[in-house]
């Protein structure tokens, strides 16, 4: 096929709603090139509800370890462990596994 300006003039007006439309950012044939703003409603919600679920697997892994390991924890382990699984303290599960693991792990090295 060979390009000529005549060939661009008849491509044009056989789709010029398209290109129009296209040339002015406008839908073409129900699809819209820009996304709507409330697409960040959508992936906002998406983060929140990751993030809530990964909270929510960590604190029940601190509490399963927490209740595991709680006979060979030292006292100070199981204050520390008891207020981490406390859900309005940050980071408070995570506090949990790491002193409930140490502890422990400590503990066994001393046999």
């Amino acid at each position: 096929m060979s390009y000529s300006l005549a060939s661009l003039l008849q491509e044009y007006s056989e789709r010029k709603e398209q290109i129009d439309a296209y040339l002015q950012n406008k839908t073409v044939e129900g699809y819209d090139s820009n996304p709507p703003e409330n697409n960040v409603f959508y992936v906002s919600t998406g983060v929140f509800i990751t993030i809530v679920i990964v909270s929510l697997i960590i604190w029940v892994w601190a509490l399963v370890v927490t209740i595991k390991y709680w006979k060979y924890l030292p006292d100070w382990a199981r204050v520390l462990a008891i207020l981490g699984l406390i859900p309005v303290i940050p980071g408070g599960p995570i506090v949990t596994l790491v002193v409930v693991y140490v502890s422990h792990g400590s503990r066994r090295k001393k046999k």
